[in-house]
């Protein structure tokens, strides 16, 4: 496809366009790499044909895709409006335009997406797929993780376990979910058994750039107090995102001292760097001030890197 004919064209001094054939094969060719996820080829080479075509609507939604990929929600809206001031009616472009309302927690305006292009092309691939997600995104969400382990010696319990689950109700005017959180937590000690199990209900806020939790909880086992927790976290770019959060009567407390009533307060801050899907930098430290005098500090650095 390459070969065959002139691969560019001036219509007049100073404009190139590709022809058809040059642009639907060097297009082919840039999404093999991103199909093999060599997402930094990829986009180097529509990078290239846009530099020259920069009118080239159906490279510059590839782009947008691989740029999606990526998790670059906010290059990837600005390569699918400029598609859609050159043709209003791209259903591809607007398709694509819905899933970045997701991604990017506009939920109003993906509903409105989703409503035009049903009503446009209501069978089409992009619909069908846009309107799968939208109805996984408006449903009850559970989640639940478990984990076990065993040690040896007396600092750390022999045998232990803990659950993690959430349940998140459908959104409400978009923005809203009530939750029921439930963990347990138990182990096993030289001195004896430990148990904790907090059952606690809040209510979740969501923005574009930063969304917010929070919790009341109260204790069924070892610490039957209540407790309380809120937390955030704010996206600056597509790139940088920070985190917030405290509790009072923490579930962080470790269970040793849980069994015999000790209690605590806690403060995490955060800060992430994630350069693509493949590469992020996270950074954290938090504060745990125990009821028995003790003052637990950390902090942690993790870098990723996929190979």
């Amino acid at each position: 496809l390459i070969d065959a004919g002139p691969a560019w064209r001036s219509p007049m001094p100073g404009v190139w366009s590709p022809s058809a054939a040059y642009a639907l094969g060097r297009e082919l060719a840039a999404l093999s790499l991103a199909f093999q996820d060599h997402y930094g080829a990829a986009l180097a080479d529509f990078d290239s044909q846009l530099a020259v075509a920069p009118a080239d609507a159906s490279a510059r939604l590839a782009r947008a895709q691989i740029r999606r990929w990526r998790g670059w929600v906010a290059a990837a809206a600005a390569d699918v409006a400029r598609v859609q001031a050159l043709e209003p009616d791209s259903h591809q472009a607007w398709a694509l335009a819905g899933h970045l309302a997701l991604d990017g927690r506009r939920y109003a305006d993906a509903e409105q997406i989703l409503q035009q292009i049903v009503t446009r092309e209501p069978d089409a691939r992009d619909t069908l797929e846009l309107a799968e997600r939208w109805t996984i995104h408006d449903s009850p969400e559970l989640s639940v993780d478990a984990a076990g382990g065993r040690s040896d010696g007396g600092a750390f319990s022999s045998r232990d376990w803990r659950t993690d689950a959430y349940w998140f109700s459908a959104p409400v005017r978009h923005r809203y979910r009530l939750f029921a959180h439930d963990t347990a937590s138990w182990g096993r000690f030289d001195e004896g058994v430990g148990r904790d199990h907090r059952l606690g209900a809040g209510i979740e806020y969501r923005r574009p750039r930063w969304s917010a939790r929070g919790e009341l909880y109260r204790g069924l086992e070892d610490d039957r107090s209540a407790g309380a927790a809120v937390d955030g976290d704010w996206r600056f770019d597509d790139h940088l995102s920070f985190s917030l959060g405290g509790a009072v009567n923490s579930r962080d407390v470790p269970l040793r001292g849980v069994r015999i009533g000790v209690q605590g307060d806690a403060v995490e801050a955060g800060v992430r760097y994630r350069w693509h899907e493949s590469r992020d930098l996270s950074v954290s430290a938090g504060l745990l001030d125990l009821s028995d005098g003790n003052t637990r500090e950390w902090g942690s650095a993790a870098f990723t890197t996929r190979v």
